[in-house]
């Protein structure tokens, strides 16, 4: 299975190759997409984390916010699924190994923990 695989297969592939890393030699022979783009955010998404079942997908971005999203739809998780607390970029999005914490870190200095339903 590609360790790769996820909606920002592409970006990751192309990112590996800039630091002079081969995906293909980790286990990605193809770097394909699974998914259409995930679009929502208005400024660079510095991280992404995947939920355990591997069907959602948290990212923190420049605009400060953390965002929801289904892996395959690559739509944001309904009821909307957006924290704005942050006042800096969002730079580090890690989740609780049963998906229902989610802990971001931003250039503002904080660590946050927000207050959302996983679905």
């Amino acid at each position: 299975m590609c360790i790769l695989r996820s909606v920002f297969t592409k970006w990751k592939a192309d990112h590996l190759g800039l630091m002079g890393l081969d995906p293909s030699s980790m286990g990605c022979k193809s770097c394909q997409p699974i998914g259409l783009p995930a679009k929502g955010h208005t400024g660079t998404v510095f991280s992404v984390a995947f939920s355990p079942n591997g069907k959602q997908v948290t990212s923190g971005s420049a605009d400060k916010t953390l965002r929801r999203w289904n892996v395959e739809s690559a739509q944001q998780i309904r009821p909307l699924q957006l924290f704005e607390g942050h006042t800096d970029r969002v730079t580090s999005v890690a989740l609780s190994p049963n998906s229902k914490i989610v802990v971001s870190a931003s250039l503002d200095d904080t660590v946050r923990i927000p207050r959302w339903n996983p679905v």
